[in-house]
């Protein structure tokens, strides 16, 4: 059964409290990342919305912190099947290509929404450093932070956090998504048709 977000988050601060979120100067560099993450999930993502590389030594504790938000985030992790994309689809919140070593196209995924896509690498190579159409297409963010007992909780407590305070900035937080009648005006006419019905109904006033 499907769920939405916010239940999922619910739900999990239900089953093991309410953790306390890390501050930004424990995360570091990896509250950039949960920022990140935070802004593609709360709001539709345009098309040609850049993807995420990050890259960094091993044991910075990329990898582990997918997995800690797999608990409340549906991610699709590549690490275990190769090339096979089979099963990435429109349901995951984020797909993750682990140890990446090429770039990646994502217009080869067939996907139909915009998922946002990260992938992790240990280095950088010339090919993501260097080549054009891959520079326009990924923002790269290095990661070189490690956290001593990373806490489960305190970290999806601060990606909830932070999706909570992005949408809440958002100019859009506190009006309808679906109101009774959208109105649209030009020079001196205003034409108005209720949301809910396909054919346009309009009434003119000069």
């Amino acid at each position: 059964m499907q769920t939405t977000l916010g239940e999922r988050f619910i739900d999990y601060f239900e089953r093991h409290g309410q953790p306390e979120e890390y501050e930004i100067e424990e995360l570091e560099d990896k509250y950039l990342l949960l920022y990140w993450i935070a802004c593609q999930l709360s709001f539709h993502r345009p098309i040609k919305t850049k993807q995420l590389l990050i890259y960094g030594v091993p044991n910075m504790q990329k990898t582990a912190l997918f997995h800690i938000l797999s608990r409340v985030l549906r991610i699709y992790f590549t690490s275990s099947r190769g090339d096979d994309l089979t099963g990435a689809h429109n349901y995951y919140d984020l797909w993750v290509f682990d140890e990446s070593h090429e770039p990646k196209d994502s217009r080869g995924f067939h996907k139909k929404a915009n998922v946002p896509i990260v992938m992790i690498a240990n280095k950088l190579q010339v090919s993501m450093r260097d080549q054009e159409p891959f520079r326009a297409r990924y923002i790269r963010m290095r990661i070189s932070s490690n956290i001593h007992d990373l806490d489960e909780g305190r970290i999806i407590a601060r990606l909830w956090g932070c999706i909570r305070r992005r949408v809440c900035n958002s100019p859009f937080a506190f009006f309808s998504t679906t109101p009774n009648h959208v109105h649209l005006y030009y020079n001196y006419c205003e034409s108005s048709f209720p949301a809910k019905y396909r054919r346009l109904q309009q009434r003119t006033s000069i």
